[in-house]
């Protein structure tokens, strides 16, 4: 092939809605969405029939692929051979496995970050796991990737992207992206479920709903997670076109409590990506400090430093009242066990007046913290 391949790598976190965005860049004339690469990188060639997560053994493309396909010839490129496809839409590769194949002089990467609320992403993956304190979701799960993932919208060599944006805007989203890829889009790839699409992986929502609309595609599972979700945003579709794809219900879900773990944990960076950050009682900041200090399993040093900034880094506190420190009290270590995640009352809460509300900030708390360690001989 002499006219190079270009591979579009979405690069996020896990449930941001990463494979949504496939399915509607990939619902481009000149692009095939592929999703994950891993899996149909690594699938064994008599296999091919399961490729598919649409259409099966049925499908018209995979088995294809994989009877041509050389092992010595390159993954993406003859990617765009078989589907006469110049652009490729995947995510997420391996350094190690389907990533490694980029490394092609007739390879253009075009990378995409792609970023969530983090306060989000915890209660999407806690939703899940039901049976893991959020506690340890935030810190062992969500905060190692998600403090450190780079997003910076002021590099010109790749196209930086936040979810809540792009559902506000999903036609402003699809000429952004377009103007990126030297790409014209047509609206109507927002109903991704309408074009063709061969995933070999992905999330089971989206790949339903385009199972729903084509008439050669595998059946339906009886039971899925979000089945219900997705078979309503389906139905609305058909009846209303401009209906859009839209989720925003862990905003109801999440108690004030696991919002106060969160921001302790990975509310600065949160901030830093354009997110406002979760605003507290003084009782709330008093009692949720304190349960902070006594469950925070503290190993050593390291532990403490990988889950939270530095104090120096917090921002200000506000002026409206002051927070003290805890008390110098022991630290309880909890067993490292799973413990059943908390859920919002249904009840609303009160109405929070402006002097009695304080943005809970990392000095506020880690001062109390660092206070604690101290007085019990950590630090």
């Amino acid at each position: 092939m002499d006219t190079p391949v270009t591979v579009v790598v979405i690069e996020s976190l896990s449930y941001t809605g990463t494979t949504w965005l496939n399915y509607v860049l990939g619902s481009h004339d000149d692009i095939f969405c592929l999703g994950p690469a891993d899996r149909p990188f690594a699938l064994p060639r008599d296999q091919a029939a399961t490729a598919c997560r649409v259409h099966g053994e049925n499908c018209s493309f995979w088995p294809r692929f994989y009877q041509t396909w050389d092992a010595d010839e390159n993954f993406f490129v003859h990617l765009a051979q078989v589907s006469g496809k110049r652009i490729i839409v995947t995510n997420n590769l391996l350094p190690t496995g389907a990533g490694a194949a980029l490394n092609d002089s007739r390879i253009v990467v075009r990378p995409i970050r792609f970023i969530r609320d983090g306060r989000a992403v915890a209660e999407s993956f806690a939703r899940k796991h039901p049976d893991q304190a959020f506690f340890d979701i935030v810190r062992d799960w969500l905060a190692p990737s998600f403090n450190n993932f780079a997003f910076d919208p002021a590099n010109p060599d790749s196209l930086c992207l936040r979810y809540e944006d792009v559902l506000k805007d999903q036609a402003g989203m699809l000429e952004h992206v377009g103007r990126f890829l030297g790409l014209t889009y047509d609206p109507t790839a927002l109903r991704f479920w309408e074009h063709e699409h061969h995933p070999a992986a992905g999330n089971a929502g989206p790949i339903m709903m385009i199972r729903m609309h084509q008439e050669n595609a595998l059946p339906l599972p009886g039971s899925g997670r979000d089945k219900a979700f997705y078979i309503e945003q389906y139905q609305k579709t058909i009846e209303n076109p401009n209906h859009r794809f839209e989720s925003h219900s862990w905003a109801d879900r999440l108690s004030s409590r696991e919002r106060f773990i969160f921001d302790v944990i990975a509310g600065k960076k949160n901030e830093s990506l354009g997110y406002e950050r979760d605003r507290f009682t003084l009782d709330e900041v008093r009692t949720f400090s304190e349960e902070f200090d006594r469950t925070m399993n503290v190993i050593d040093d390291d532990t403490f430093s990988d889950s939270t900034p530095a104090v120096e880094e917090a921002v200000e506190v506000s002026p409206v009242a002051h927070v003290p420190s805890p008390a110098p009290t022991p630290i309880v270590l909890p067993p490292h066990e799973p413990a059943k995640r908390e859920h919002p009352s249904s009840t609303p809460p009160e109405p929070r007046s402006g002097g009695t509300v304080v943005a809970v900030t990392l000095a506020a708390i880690l001062l109390g913290v660092v206070s604690l360690l101290s007085a019990s001989g950590v630090l």
